[in-house]
């Protein structure tokens, strides 16, 4: 027996569309039918397997999501606007501190200008006041310089005067001095010295014979002046010759002459003004140390490097400068 079968009618719904009471109880009512003599009774479909039920889940799902996405956006913006509001402050105070300490430092560079501009003036000022002493230095350089030479000039003026005025005087040095000497006992000395070198002298052959100042402990020097130059030159070159025929023991000394006591050289020279003497001083000196022949002839002072060369030039010896200028050479 064969059994045909209808669909049940199904009201379709949309999406959001409830059922009311009247479509319940057909919706029941055909749920069973009757087939024959067997009741076949339609299955009801489960409330929680509808396509309406998952709809309302996934709208209760967003909405939840929604809301939680709300209170997370509103949470965010309230903690950003305390944030903001903090930040806003404090930025306010930082503005205020720049603001303030700008304008402190605009006072500042202000008055620094201000002081800059007293500066450069007092910078000008001090400027101007240079230049006129740098001119007044340089005018009394010069005007200096040109008295030094003038005073080098009569310097030398004065030492030609004093030359030319004892152009016939000898010096003699480390002549023996008693405690109560006299001019005869000077006398008797220099006389012993003309008889070693073979040249009379007598008491008529001097103008005046005299010690100068000298320090104590020491034999002061002696000055024999002669009545005439030529007189003079002839003693001196025979107390040259003497010397240099002999070794530096035997020079002419103090047992030459026949004094007793211990044995002294004595040194008979051309009488020098004082600036003169120590100019021949520091040239002997000078001489010594770089084996130089060193001597003065007539008030000059000359210097020559070679002593056995009686043919090289000698150098003379003006001033302290001319000794000075031959040490740079070296």
């Amino acid at each position: 027996m064969s059994i045909q079968r209808t669909p049940p009618s199904t009201k379709i719904l949309r999406v959001g569309q409830s059922l009311s009471e009247s479509d319940l109880t057909t919706s029941v009512e055909s749920e069973s039918k009757q087939v024959g003599n067997i009741t076949v009774r339609n299955k009801r479909q489960r409330i929680d397997d509808s396509p309406n039920c998952e709809t309302n889940q996934f709208t209760q799902t967003f909405n939840d999501f929604k809301r939680e996405i709300m209170q997370m956006l509103t949470s965010w913006k309230t903690e950003n606007d305390d944030r903001l509001a903090n930040w806003k402050s404090e930025h306010d105070a930082v503005l205020s501190r720049l603001t303030k300490d700008l304008s402190d430092l605009k006072i500042q560079i202000s008055e620094i200008r201000e002081s800059h501009l007293q500066l450069d003036r007092g910078m000008e000022f001090v400027n101007s006041c240079y230049e006129d002493i740098k001119n007044k230095v340089a005018g009394m350089e010069n005007h200096k310089k040109e008295s030094d030479d003038r005073i080098y000039q009569l310097e030398q003026y004065i030492q030609d005067l004093q030359l030319q005025s004892r152009p016939a005087t000898l010096e003699f040095r480390n002549l023996p001095q008693k405690a109560k000497e006299s001019s005869e006992d000077l006398l008797a000395m220099v006389s012993a010295v003309g008889k070693v070198v073979n040249v009379e002298i007598q008491a008529s052959n001097l103008r005046d014979l005299y010690r100068l100042p000298g320090t104590s402990g020491r034999p002061r020097p002696t000055v024999a002046e002669f009545i005439s130059v030529p007189k003079r030159n002839e003693f001196l070159l025979n107390v040259r010759r003497y010397n240099k025929e002999r070794p530096v023991a035997d020079k002419l000394n103090s047992h030459s002459i026949g004094l007793p006591g211990e044995k002294k050289p004595i040194y008979v020279d051309e009488h020098l003004p004082p600036s003169k003497k120590k100019l021949f001083y520091d040239a002997r000196t000078y001489a010594k140390a770089n084996n130089f022949s060193c001597w003065n002839s007539y008030g000059r002072i000359l210097l020559r490097k070679d002593p056995k060369d009686s043919n090289e030039k000698p150098t003379q010896i003006k001033s302290p400068k001319c000794l000075l200028a031959l040490i740079k050479k070296q």
